[in-house]
């Protein structure tokens, strides 16, 4: 990685004017990365590389943000990252995605997509070693503010994480998660939906705002969330 950085710093000197005067179009290079990573039949392994390429090249590829935002979203979402949890890379790809200040417009389809990056992301910000822990909730929350009018939260998610017995092990840290993640919600005004992606496709703006939709008369997560409540008095 060291020599392809190195590579990509020696184009930039050669080739930086002409690639700041023209940053609609993408330099080649990065444009045949873009058509490799996007194949469905490119290994997992090469993808990481590809995208591995971008985090240590993030400002170089900031002007084409709007090219790279749906793929580097599809690969956060989809099940074979050839990682688990919230691991290093996966945060330097949020992290990556927040630097670059890109907002996809409004539409169907990226309602759907950003929110299953933010209800992936969700139930894996939990870890053991606060500083971590602090850094995937900063992680979820900027992202959150940054696409509150297009996306919902799981409630089903959350109500399971805030339900899990005390007699788990590390049963605390899902419940905090849950409750750090409706914090969150109320404070961004991000509706919590018992199916989240297909309600949030057909929302208007005027019904993009923080509610629990109770789908029963008695709503599972607030009695969740007392017992919570009720547990920490006793």
């Amino acid at each position: 990685m060291k020599n392809i950085k190195g590579s990509i710093e020696r184009m930039n000197v050669l080739f930086g004017e002409q690639w700041k005067s023209n940053e609609q179009e993408m330099p080649k290079f990065a444009h045949y990365l873009l058509e490799e990573f996007s194949q469905p039949q490119t290994h997992v392994n090469i993808k990481i590389f590809i995208l591995k390429i971008i985090t240590n090249n993030p400002k170089l590829f900031k002007p084409h943000a709007h090219l790279w935002f749906e793929p580097i979203c599809e690969y956060i979402i989809s099940k074979n990252k050839n990682g688990k949890g919230f691991h290093y890379f996966l945060r330097d790809l949020c992290t990556m995605l927040i630097s670059w200040d890109y907002v996809p417009r409004d539409a169907s389809g990226t309602r759907i997509l950003l929110t299953r990056v933010i209800n992936t992301l969700i139930p894996i910000s939990a870890d053991k070693i606060k500083l971590i822990f602090k850094q995937n909730i900063q992680i979820v929350s900027t992202l959150m503010r940054k696409w509150k009018d297009l996306v919902a939260i799981d409630k089903l998610l959350i109500t399971r994480m805030i339900s899990i017995p005390d007699s788990k092990p590390e049963s605390h840290l899902w419940k905090m998660n849950s409750i750090e993640i409706l914090a969150l919600a109320v404070c961004y005004n991000i509706p919590v939906l018992l199916k989240p992606e297909e309600e949030i496709e057909f929302m208007a703006n005027t019904e993009k705002k923080f509610k629990m939709e109770a789908g029963n008369t008695i709503d599972p997560l607030m009695v969740a969330i007392l017992k919570v409540y009720d547990s920490k008095k006793k």
